[in-house]
């Protein structure tokens, strides 16, 4: 996947999670409702957060690849 669309999906994930705890803060539902939606919720942002941390070992291993020796002589 693109960086874009990584990030989409990070963000989807987090929009969602937010979604069902405002669901779950409605009174009027009952409270095993309500709990589900607050796992649903955790569920997203654990989920959410895997992602990121995937998205930044992705971006750390491609910043470490070895630079060319002709590129090095250029930045010294």
């Amino acid at each position: 996947m693109s960086v874009l669309k990584d990030f989409e999906r990070i963000r989807d994930l987090r929009k969602r999670a937010a979604e069902h705890e405002r669901a779950a803060a409605d009174p009027s539902l009952p409270a095993n409702v309500r709990t589900r939606y607050v796992l649903i919720a955790n569920h997203y942002r654990v989920v959410a957060d895997g992602e990121e941390r995937a998205e930044r070992a992705r971006f750390r291993a491609r910043a470490t690849r070895r630079i060319p020796v002709r590129y090095k002589i250029a930045a010294e």
